[in-house]
């Protein structure tokens, strides 16, 4: 012993750290390039988002993230991020850490994002 910490303790991660999860968003409402304007907003709030999919069928009404148990925590960041209350599933043998699965319940917010990027866009530069 002599360590000073129980020995079935797991070393802690590193907050932020490094590591970062394989945040994959997919899109379950069929809306054009939703995935990607989330994913893009979630970019811009520190969430580095690794793959863009289509759900399974595109009448999904929740949202929900799907994540691998390690990354809990990097999970409800992510869940902190957005507009709604989302619910969280843990999914011990997906291919991405963390899976976001968009529903019809953010389609409100996307709507904001478009909005965002049109009036962004009309901007004169220069």
């Amino acid at each position: 012993h002599g360590s000073g910490r129980p020995h079935d303790d797991p070393p802690a991660r590193p907050l932020g750290g490094d590591e970062s999860p394989v945040i994959e968003v997919s899109n379950g409402t069929g809306r054009s390039e939703m995935a990607l304007r989330v994913s893009k907003f979630l970019d811009s709030e520190g969430l580095s988002v690794k793959r863009l999919t289509n759900a399974e069928h595109f009448s999904h009404q929740e949202t929900v993230i799907f994540y691998r148990p390690e990354w809990l925590r990097k999970a409800q960041e992510l869940a902190a991020c957005l507009p709604i209350e989302v619910r969280l599933e843990a999914v011990p043998n997906q291919t991405p850490d963390i899976r976001l699965r968009l529903g019809g319940d953010l389609l409100n917010f996307d709507q904001g994002l478009l909005y965002a990027i049109r009036e962004s866009s009309a901007q004169p530069t220069g």
